[in-house]
């Protein structure tokens, strides 16, 4: 073992390094040169600071990293990078990075999160070894006794039940007539666990001693019409619609001039969605479970048919009450007074609510992001509640019961699309190939199947830790862009079958793909990244990153070849023989499993389950009769499910792919408020895709019915804001946690099934897919917690015109504000509200809202349609959690725009406002309100015209003619969005969240026509540019082939921009040629013909050492990469660009100036921010910005280590003057600023949000005084298309192109003169 030892502000890093011979002192050297210029010691004159020695001594520190039964992804990465740079280190398989932490530090540095219980460990002594055995469990492979099962199924936590135990000690005394090996029993136990076989869906139900009809799976399957627009539905890793005949630029090779062309192609590809959770890890470790709960359901995305395309992803968090040290929520307070004074039961869990809540969504955002799949809608839920004694009936146990998301819910889903070409799998044949590609195996997730299956208990801790898994979204990238590169292949594709390595691990992915042909797996050709691995671990650990696939020999060159390309690994781990039986030989090449494929997977006995009734009776609601609305708009909107979801939108990318025509945040400020998600198909056309979710789950606790119907009809008052062909068109995907073993609840969750599914073929829809995790409880100090029941119903649905949508901020003053009903409106339930959660209540049964009629739901959502179509109503929002009052203040503080509220005197005002019912609320211009009012009665649909938009920033209500609540826009504003900033302040650096909260508090003084003129204004006029003026179609045909000018688009591992980069530069003329940089490392390969280079976005390498660290590090340290583009750098008629990570590149290569720095952003976290920007270009010599000087728009932004500076050496006078006169700084470190972040007053700015990072001069961009090379941190190439923006000002609509586009064609033009 080596180390290298480097100081930081707390202690120091230590690196150590392990290698399989000797390192010698000039490979010693080399690692010690590649860490100096990959940390920029070298530009910031630290090189002293790395040293072979540590400085601090042992007992003053303490040293903690990952545990050593598996290599860090940042070991991985930074391997990787050490063998790229330099071919002679080789023989470095790990290098670990420790810190040691001066002891004055350690407890803030705990209390900042960093270390992990269970990813990380503690070191007395220094690391000498990476080998690590397992001695808490069995590993060696043996015979266990028939006889012994039941005793084996405790000690390995297998949670086999007694069906099961007995039907395995019948299969193998009966059937096989020996002996099992322990792999083979835990393999099964995996295999056939209840959360990976649904036992309870496909079970036989027994109600009152008679057998329900049919069971809960067929049940969902009824509502699927036998015509429709299924593709697949319930028959593979996920489901599929018919989609549209569309162009797509693939990357396709040219084996003529052997490089890969991105080339347009008409294909049809249907549109694909799937959901998951993963539950259990994310309560045991936050960020590592909810990374790969994200991880594995991207890759049942990919795996579906012969291979999907992810497009983008949606997430749900459900947690237990929050308390956040210093803000006190009524309703948490009492239940704390009341039920756990000591905090001692938050305390015993593994990751509190609080924690869950912030470091899930962490793990989500942060492997979407690193994948290039944005998040682009979802929910999220705070619940724990006692019910008080003597309200349950039914039970011999009536005291009182605590129900909280103590087990978490973390809900993932994705919506994507594939070839429809390769919709079918290839049957399985004898001599197939078993390919695993992916990463190597690791000692992770050991039990995830068992683990998932059973309630979380303490004493389960050993097997809970054990199946814990880590992610590694960059291996993920590689994966994803190679099954890319096959679907590309069109009839070509290598891939005749795939599916993902998930529970059970690669036992049960092999069992699943070959199944029912048979087959043999080798072990000894897996990938090991841990050599001491067992075969029982190789076998079932869920290692992640993974998928196998089933291709003919014939095909094996070209697999290899592209796995290769993409740097991704391929092993050849066996293959398909007419034997119907999995066998399996371990490493040292013995048989350790061999089974029926039918006793696994095939005709296994229905397992059968009582349907007991349990009663919950609870009081009805009651609040004071002359309750203040302040009081309860202050509770309400501070309600986690209610207020604002700002804290999760800023930190997750939402316009990564470019494909974006609608995510989270709506109106001119950007308030995360839509009811839906909206993605285009291609850049090439207007067709795309919709998806919304619908979950109501405190209204289950005393009504599952409720629940059912709530549920449906919040997804369709979601989704029904997008024009799609018909409410037939609409499949969805149910997910369903439960806590079935507690007494009634199968019953409970049958009685939401059989409800669901009446209402849905009430309505025409139908259920295509879903999965089940019923086992939410967990046993903390001895007291079980049932976590709520909940059914979350994804919809989908195709849609021919993606601009063709209503969003829910107001948009204009003096339209009519009108109430739509779907039931009579008399009912004004308000059980399961936000406003009984938030009084410490639910409500009795009949307190539930119902859809009272599904028909009045059908009539209005074709009526909305129908109005979309026409242009005739301006916005739209759903009436769900926090009832009306919230529907409204959110339209108008999203649209900054007032109203004024009317309610009949008659009316019960407190219901009123607060029930959540069912219903709708639109915006009518004037102009319009006759024909709306008009349609609405003809059809029969209930409806109040409860007020208009004015022209002053406050919300007013009248009851009668008393004002019951008046209130400016942003003391609004500032209660929905409390709570997300006091999440916020425990994620980001908390002055730049009370910079962003004195942001808000301004934004009473604009209006529309003031943020138009300060944040936009064109340089050129887009409606009569000739070139722009070229309607979309006539842009497929092909320019003159001369004048198609060549450019690099160039990626490295983890890159994720560079598809969108390629659509603005192939509309704006060029031919954009797809370039790896193991293309660029084939001496043969020549950057002599091209004009243009553009090093794309994303997180090369992981950002391991630092943003674009490691990808700056292997072309530095390799001369012929360097040398290839020092040459095409220095020709004159060439230009580069960086987007991002691109951007990040070019600065550490100093392609511009070796005197400019990139850091951390000052909010010290991942930016998701449309923000806006001005062009410089006085000199009018920038290759991009011709014609655009002083031109003002928006722009995405998405970035963690986006701030410009100056090395400390070369730092001007301006520099400590930035803050004063910002106009006057020209120039950063030699380099021109081209581009600067600007305010609400459209000046130049340095304050946080408007400046996303704290950039040196408000620079977004720096460019050569030559103007050929820039580097921006904004994506241009995601704002381009005006789909993509999501706001500008109305005048600006109308353009067939964002003005970003101009900056493309720019250079074209400089192309043409040049």
């Amino acid at each position: 073992m080596y180390y290298s030892f480097i100081k930081n502000s707390r202690g120091e890093e230590c690196y150590n390094i392990n290698s399989s011979t000797k390192l010698t002192v000039d490979q010693l050297k080399s690692v010690r040169n590649i860490l100096i210029y990959a940390l920029d010691l070298d530009k910031e004159k630290k090189e002293h600071y790395i040293s072979n020695s540590n400085k601090l001594k042992n007992e003053d520190v303490v040293e903690f990293g990952y545990k050593l039964q598996f290599e860090s992804p940042w070991s991985t990465h930074m391997r990787n990078i050490l063998h790229q740079s330099d071919a002679t280190l080789v023989n470095i398989n790990r290098i670990e990075k420790t810190l040691r932490i001066e002891n004055k530090y350690w407890q803030v540095y705990q209390e900042s999160g960093k270390y992990d219980n269970i990813l990380h460990t503690i070191y007395d002594n220094p690391i000498k070894s990476f080998n690590f055995i397992n001695n808490d469990l069995e590993l060696t492979t043996k015979k266990i006794p028939i006889a012994d099962i039941s005793k084996v199924n405790k000690s390995m936590g297998l949670s086999m039940d007694k069906d099961d135990i007995s039907f395995y000690k019948n299969l193998f005394s009966k059937s096989y007539q020996r002996d099992p090996t322990n792999i083979e029993l835990f393999d099964l136990a995996q295999s056939n666990s209840e959360h990976s076989r649904h036992w309870f869906f496909n079970g036989k139900l027994m109600l009152d001693k008679f057998e329900v009809p049919i069971s809960l799976f067929k049940m969902v399957k009824s509502t699927l019409p036998q015509k429709s627009n299924s593709v697949l539905a319930f028959c593979d890793n996920s489901s599929s619609i018919k989609g549209a005949k569309v162009s797509f630029l693939n990357s396709v090779y040219d084996s003529i001039h052997k490089r890969h062309e991105y080339k347009l192609n008409e294909l049809t590809y249907d549109v694909v969605f799937t959901a998951e959770t993963h539950n259990f890890p994310t309560g045991i470790a936050p960020f590592a479970g909810a990374a790969t709960g994200t991880g594995g359901r991207i890759r049942d995305n990919q795996s579906i048919g012969r291979g999907g395309l992810l497009i983008a992803g949606t997430a749900g968090y459900c947690v237990g009450n929050l308390f956040i040290d210093g803000y006190d929520l009524p309703w948490e307070q009492l239940e704390r007074a009341t039920y756990d004074k000591s905090n001692s039961l938050y305390n015993e869990l593994p990751a509190s609510p609080l924690k869950i809540e912030i470091e899930a969504s962490n793990g989500a955002s942060d492997y979407g992001n690193k994948i290039g799949e944005p998040v682009i809608n979802g929910f999220t839920r705070s619940f724990g509640m006692t019910l008080k004694k003597n309200t349950l009936f039914s039970s011999p146990r009536s005291t009182s019961e605590r129900i909280e998301w103590l087990k978490p819910i973390m809900f993932t889903g994705g919506i994507g699309q594939m070839d429809t070409t390769h919709s079918k799998k290839t049957k399985v044949k004898p001599g197939m190939l078993i390919c695993r590609l992916g990463g190597p195996a690791y000692r992770i997730g050991f039990g995830g199947g068992s683990a998932s299956s059973r309630n979380q208990d303490n004493k389960n801790s050993k097997f809970d830790m054990c199946a814990v898994q880590r992610g590694d979204p960059e291996m993920e990238n590689k994966l994803n862009k190679v099954i890319r590169s096959c679907i590309e292949l069109g009839s070509r594709n290598p891939i005749q079958s795939i599916h993902d390595q998930g529970a059970g691990g690669l036992g049960n992915v092999c069992k699943e793909i070959i199944y029912p042909c048979g087959g043999k797996i080798y072990l000894k050709n897996v990938s090991l990244g841990d050599k001491t691995l067992s075969d029982i671990e190789i076998w079932t650990c869920e290692y992640q990153e993974v998928d196998v696939c089933l291709i003919y020999k014939r095909d094996e060159e070209v697999l290899k070849d592209i796995c290769k390309r993409e740097k991704l690994g391929l092993d050849i781990i066996g293959e398909t023989e007419e034997t119907k039986r999995v066998v399996v030989y371990g490493k040292n090449g013995d048989e350790i499993v061999n089974l029926h494929l039918e006793n696994i997977l095939g005709q296994i006995p229905q397992k059968t389950y009582d349907l007991k009734k349990r009663e919950i009776k609870l009081p009805e609601i009651s609040y004071k009769e002359k309750i203040q609305q302040n009081e309860i708009v202050d509770r309400v909107l501070r309600l986690l499910s209610v207020g604002s979801k700002r804290f999760l939108t800023n930190k997750v990318d939402r316009s990564v792919s470019g494909l974006i025509a609608q995510q989270q945040c709506v109106g001119p400020l950007h308030t995360p408020l839509s009811n839906y998600a909206l993605v285009a198909q291609s850049f090439y056309s207007l067709k795309g895709a919709v998806t919304a979710v619908g979950e109501q789950p405190i209204k289950g606790i005393t009504s599952p019915e409720a629940m059912a119907e709530m549920t449906v009809g919040e997804m369709i008052t979601n989704i029904m804001w997008v024009a799609i062909n018909d409410i037939t068109d609409i499949k969805c995907s149910g997910n369903w946690m439960w806590d079935l073993k507690k007494e009634g609840e199968k019953y409970a969750l049958y009685q939401t099934c059989k409800r669901m599914c009446e209402i849905m073929k009430s309505l025409g829809i139908s259920l295509d897919g879903g999965k089940d995790s019923l086992s939410m409880s967990t046993t903390v100090n001895k007291k079980q917690i049932s976590s709520p029941r909940q059914l979350v119903l994804s919809g989908y649905a195709t849609c021919d015109d993606i601009t063709k949508k209503i969003t829910p901020e107001f948009k204009c003053i003096g339209s009519e504000i009108i109430l739509i009903t779907f039931s009579n409106d008399s009912n004004m339930r308000m059980g399961g509200s936000a406003f009984a959660q938030v009084y410490n209540q639910i409500g009795s049964e009949k307190d539930m809202p119902r859809m009272d009629n599904p028909e009045n739901l059908k009539k209005v959502f074709d009526c909305i349609q129908d109005f979309i179509r026409r242009g005739l109503i301006l916005s739209g929002h759903d009436r769900s959690d926090g009832g009306l009052f919230t529907t409204v203040i959110e339209c108008a503080t999203s649209g900054n725009i007032g109203c004024l509220i009317n309610i009949p005197k008659t009316t019960n005002l407190t219901p009123f406002l607060w029930n959540e019912e069912l219903g709708i609320v639109i915006e009518v211009n004037k102009r319009y309100i006759k024909t709306v009012l008009a349609t609405l009665r003809s059809k029969d649909i209930s409806f109040q015209n409860i007020g208009t938009t004015v022209n002053e920033k406050k919300i007013e209500i009248m009851h009668g003619s008393s004002k019951v609540y008046n209130s400016t826009l942003s003391k609004v504003r500032s209660l929905w969005e409390a709570t997300s900033f006091e999440i916020e302040k425990l994620q980001c650096e908390p002055r730049c969240v009370e910079s962003e909260m004195v942001v808000f508090k301004g934004f009473d003084n604009f209006n529309e026509s003031d943020y138009s003129k300060t944040h936009y204004r064109c340089g050129i006029n887009p409606i009569v540019t000739q070139y722009l003026q070229t309607p979309l179609e006539r842009l497929l045909v092909p320019m003159n082939k001369e004048k198609k000018f060549k450019v690099a688009i160039v990626r490295e591992e983890g890159s994720n921009g560079e598809r969108e980069m390629a659509a603005a530069f192939y509309y704006a003329g060029f031919q954009p040629i797809d370039v790896m940089m193991t293309d660029l490392l084939d001496k043969k390969f020549t950057l002599d013909r091209f004009r243009g280079i553009v090093f794309v976005g994303g997180f090369s390498y992981a950002d391991t050492l630092g943003a674009a660290s490691g990808w700056a590090t292997v072309i530095s340290k390799n001369k012929v990469l360097l040398e290839k583009i020092q040459s095409f750098i220095n020709r004159k008629d060439t230009f580069s660009l960086g987007i991002c990570n691109g951007c990040q590149l070019m600065v550490k290569l100093g392609i511009m100036s070796h005197k400019v720095i990139m850091k951390q952003n000052n909010s010290k976290r991942f930016e998701s921010r449309f923000s806006y920007v001005e062009i410089n270009n006085e000199s009018n010599n920038s290759v991009f910005f011709s014609g655009l000087n002083k031109t003002r728009l928006g722009v995405w932004v998405a970035h963690g280590e986006g701030r410009f500076e100056e090395i400390e050496d070369y730092k001007n006078d301006l520099y400590i003057d930035t803050y004063r006169d910002l106009s006057s700084i020209k120039t950063i470190g030699g380099c021109s600023i081209p581009m600067k972040y600007i305010n609400m007053d459209g000046e130049q700015t340095m304050t946080y949000p408007h400046n996303p990072n704290g950039s040196f001069g408000a620079a977004a961009a720096i460019s050569s005084a030559d103007g050929r090379h820039l580097a921006m941190m904004p994506h241009p190439e995601r704002s381009f298309l005006p789909w993509q923006v999501p706001w500008m000002p109305t005048s600006w609509k109308y353009y067939p192109f964002y003005p970003w586009f101009h900056m493309f064609y720019s250079a074209y033009n400089w192309c043409i003169k040049n």
